[in-house]
């Protein structure tokens, strides 16, 4: 449901700078709801850690209490904490929690994002309105010639831009690398 909530208001984010008057009172209840998400997000979040940490404990003392279910060497009849963390760390269970642990964090840094995105999208439409006020779309105007220089600088900027972006994605991937 959040998924399907953040999609729909992702596709809200570009405002239309000919509906400014419409844009601008709509702003404040988008931002709400990107908060809300992001909050949403958050307690997910934190529900899942204590989940996780529950699905830990019992496990931990499943293995103390029959170690021998679990294969694990025993010294004097108990098991040392390195084994016993190896143990439950390779235990279906603890690897489930942990991925949805890992899926949560990964909506909430997207909800997080979301509702950047929707403050950076206000200061998008206060200057809208400050140009409209200047008359900046009242007339046409010709395209704007560029000098070489000036194309060369926007490609290498698009193309830092991709190259910070694909980085970005491989850590989010890989991320011990």
């Amino acid at each position: 449901m959040m998924i399907e909530e953040m999609q729909e208001l992702e596709a809200r984010r570009q405002p239309d700078p000919f509906r400014l008057d419409i844009e601008w009172v709509e702003q404040p209840e988008l931002f709400g709801i990107a908060a809300r998400l992001e909050a949403e997000a958050a307690r997910n979040v934190a529900l899942m850690e204590k989940k996780r940490d529950r699905v830990k404990a019992e496990l931990s003392l499943e293995i103390r209490q029959s170690p021998r279910d679990f294969d694990a060497p025993t010294r004097s009849g108990s098991v040392t904490l390195d084994t016993l963390e190896s143990i439950r760390d390779l235990q279906p269970k603890m690897i489930e929690a942990e991925n949805v642990l890992i899926e949560a964090k990964f909506v909430y840094d997207q909800a997080r994002g979301l509702r950047q995105s929707f403050d950076h999208r206000k200061k998008a439409l206060e200057e809208l309105v400050r140009l409209h006020g200047q008359d900046y779309y009242s007339a046409p105007r010709e395209p704007r010639e560029m000098s070489k220089d000036e194309v060369d600088s926007v490609k290498e900027r698009a193309r830092k831009q991709r190259m910070e972006a694909i980085r970005r994605s491989r850590k989010q991937v890989n991320p011990g690398d």
